[in-house]
């Protein structure tokens, strides 16, 4: 984080000179994408997140000229490694995504109750989870039963087994399918 609170930031001069191309060209880049940060009678200086995105955006309109100087080329380097860590950033977080997917495979015919949910998510408790599920409008309780909306209630999310109690009460014993403790995995992760 430090590191970017010290990012070196650079004049629409100098970027053009590295990129070959004229000061207006990559003003009217900036137009485009940053006008927020163009200033009449000031000089406008750009971060190099913003000037990788230029350069990215130039190249797709193929406005990039061969690099002239051994330093331009350098800068051209430089740029094309910031490129390929944000790509690099990308690729992990997909396949941390995949790893968590896989983690998370569903156990054919096994149901889960919600504090086995809760407990995976680090939540305290079902009542945490269902209070939270609640807020978002996936469940409301009704006779101390929690139901799902109608939105959801057709989805295969949950399992209910009706139980009658020695005293004759009945009771509803509502545990997630597979398919459900992955919906709910989903949106909270």
């Amino acid at each position: 984080m430090k590191q970017l609170a010290q990012e070196k930031r650079m004049a629409v001069k100098e970027v053009a000179e590295i990129f070959g191309v004229t000061k207006e060209a990559i003003i009217k880049h900036i137009r485009d994408l940053y006008p927020e940060i163009l200033t009449p009678k000031k000089k406008t200086y750009l971060s190099e997140a913003q000037v990788t995105e230029i350069k990215k955006r130039m190249k797709q309109t193929t406005e990039v000229v061969s690099a002239k100087t051994g330093l331009e080329r350098a800068s051209i380097v430089e740029q094309a490694v910031i490129i390929l860590r944000e790509d690099i950033e990308t690729l992990k977080e997909q396949v941390n995504k995949k790893e968590n997917q896989i983690k998370r495979l569903i156990h054919t015919g096994k149901l889960y109750t919600s504090t086995e949910i809760a407990k995976e998510l680090n939540m305290k408790s079902a009542q945490e989870l269902n209070k939270y599920l609640q807020e978002e409008g996936i469940q409301y309780k009704v006779n101390d039963t929690w139901v799902l909306t109608a939105k959801y209630s057709e989805m295969g999310y949950e399992s209910i087994k009706q139980i009658e109690r020695d005293n004759g009460k009945i009771i509803y014993d509502r545990k997630w399918t597979g398919t459900g403790r992955d919906f709910i995995l989903d949106i909270l992760e």
